[in-house]
């Protein structure tokens, strides 16, 4: 009844069959019962695979390395593919209806009409999207050491993602480590822009972003609107006419260009020099708000460790805790509670601008 359930409601049924002793019962009623079951749910054409184990630790080791597999690759592409054909356009009006009001700070939506603030967008704007979280990440290369059937002590890889990225690559090599990065990140079809991404190269000339995806890129793109894409070690320039787009992390446009690692973060103030002075400079003259950020990594904190806390600055997530309250309060944030659709919605509104 469970798996019947589970398959009704196109849920992925990932079957695990305990391998039988070969003096494992096989006539009594019950053991004709489940031998048929486990027949009927290993032939399902719907099935993702079949797979066997004996003791708990070995069923633990391949569920973990399965579901992350799935969930990176066939399911992910599958179902993002699915609902982009479901998707139907929805109305100005019908947009208008369902978005939560916001109250915000007359000051912010002022410095963003005269176009005299920098957004800092994080990776809670790309898992929007569809993209992978660090975590995400984190277990997808975990995964990858035990399919080279190398085992794993509790702490062997663990820590941030740039930290277990950099254990991975001390023993396999740069090469694996993008192609892991690589297939977590090449987009089924149906991934693009969220509205937030559409709203903020609107309504901002400069976007500084950690994330490696081309979102901001793609929404410029299918907007009209030029830009450039910056990731390599040039000065920043806010008076070109175009909307700058600042990848402090790199592009994945240019696997050179990535920040994969804390060999690599420590790296980037040493070998982009003029893009980490044009970056300081930027943040230490320049309101900013910050989207979908948690500002824990090194690179991160670095550029706003001696920024000015009068600036006016802003960083908008939907949940923060009390700690993280005064975490931001102390580097001169006012916190807006908010996702980032509703956040650049109500901006735009406040402006007049169409949507």
């Amino acid at each position: 009844m469970e798996v019947n359930a589970a398959r009704l409601a196109n849920i992925p049924v990932l079957p695990f069959l305990k391998r039988l002793d070969y003096e494992a019962d096989r006539d009594s009623g019950d053991a004709k019962k489940r031998d048929a079951f486990r027949k009927e749910i290993g032939s399902w054409a719907s099935g993702y695979f079949v797979s066997e184990f004996f003791l708990a630790s070995d069923l633990s080791d391949k569920v973990g390395v399965t579901l992350v597999s799935v969930l990176t690759e066939s399911y992910l592409n599958i179902e993002v593919q699915r609902r982009s054909m479901l998707t139907v356009p929805v109305s100005g009006e019908a947009h208008e209806q369902e978005r939560p009001s916001l109250s915000l700070d007359p000051l912010l939506v002022d410095l963003v009409r005269k176009r005299e603030v920098l957004l800092f967008a994080g990776a809670g704007m790309s898992l929007g999207a569809g993209f992978p979280s660090a975590q995400a990440l984190v277990e997808l290369i975990v995964s990858q050491v035990r399919e080279r059937s190398d085992d794993l002590s509790g702490t062997a890889l663990s820590g941030s993602f740039q930290e277990v990225a950099e254990g991975f690559e001390l023993v396999y090599g740069r090469k694996a480590l993008l192609e892991v990065i690589q297939k977590a990140l090449s987009a089924p079809q149906g991934i693009g822009p969220t509205r937030a991404h559409h709203l903020s190269v609107r309504l901002f000339n400069c976007v500084l972003t950690t994330n490696f995806d081309r979102l901001f890129e793609l929404a410029c793109e299918q907007a009209g609107i030029e830009y450039q894409a910056i990731f390599g070690d040039i000065g920043i320039n806010p008076e070109t006419g175009r909307t700058l787009i600042v990848k402090i992390d790199g592009s994945i446009s240019s696997t050179s260009s990535l920040v994969l690692t804390t060999r690599d973060a420590l790296g980037v103030r040493q070998h982009k020099p003029h893009l980490w002075k044009s970056l300081m400079s930027l943040l230490n003259r320049s309101p900013v708000v910050i989207v979908g950020h948690s500002l824990r990594d090194m690179n991160t904190k670095g550029l706003l460790e001696y920024r000015d806390p009068d600036l006016p600055g802003y960083i908008v997530a939907p949940d923060i805790s009390s700690f993280d309250d005064r975490r931001f309060t102390s580097r001169g944030l006012r916190v807006v509670r908010s996702d980032a659709d509703t956040f650049f919605s109500s901006v735009a509104s406040a402006m007049g601008l169409d949507l």
